[in-house]
């Protein structure tokens, strides 16, 4: 999340965290914060100035889903990853 935060402030655009804590997962960092860095910019790239993008964590059955939020888009537009971890 902080790797958008600059895109996010400069179209106004309030970033909203939140769900599961404590879940992890295994792979290659630096891909899966590439990963996490391109769905939150997608989100906030269809999102209108003055808006909010919500990101949020949820874990089930060994698979780790992260989703964001743009919420004040037309549609309504969602994008998600799941990753598998513990």
């Amino acid at each position: 999340v902080d790797r958008t935060r600059v895109a996010a402030e400069k179209h106004r655009i309030a970033l909203v965290t939140g769900g599961d804590k404590g879940a992890q997962v295994y792979g290659d960092g630096d891909l899966l914060a590439t990963a996490i860095h391109n769905l939150i910019a997608n989100a906030i790239q269809y999102s209108p100035d003055n808006s909010r993008v919500g990101v949020g964590v949820s874990h089930a059955d060994g698979v780790v889903e992260i989703a964001a939020l743009a919420r004040e888009s037309r549609p309504c537009r969602a994008f998600e990853v799941e990753l598998l971890g513990t």
